[in-house]
């Protein structure tokens, strides 16, 4: 029997020797989900009227235009566009009502 291990002693050694060179191979996370270029693309398409509230509380109602990594462009109610680079949008969202009249509180 050659290819037998020798005993208890041999087949240790190689189950701990295996056990400490080896390191858990884990996926590595993507650098982006596309999360946000889904959800710009899909209220670009539908024209869903957004409200963009910047750092310095100004808000900025329109619809997205288009969108790159570092900024996007709304069409505001006015017809004027603007340019707004992401790094200085504190909020964002959906614009759920007409007229600035807020939904009722349930």
């Amino acid at each position: 029997m050659c290819g037998a291990p020798a005993g208890r002693g041999a087949m240790r050694s190689e189950q701990k020797s295996s056990r400490r060179g080896s390191i858990p191979q884990h996926s590595i996370p993507p650098a982006s989900t596309n999360a946000e270029n889904h959800y710009l693309t899909k209220q670009k398409d539908a024209k869903t009227p957004v409200i963009v509230t910047l750092l310095d509380g100004e808000r900025i109602e329109g619809v997205i235009e288009w969108y790159d990594a570092g900024c996007i462009k709304v069409r505001r109610i006015d017809g004027l566009g603007i340019v707004i680079m992401k790094s200085f949008i504190a909020r964002f969202c959906k614009q759920a009502w007409s007229n600035n009249e807020y939904p009722a509180r349930i």
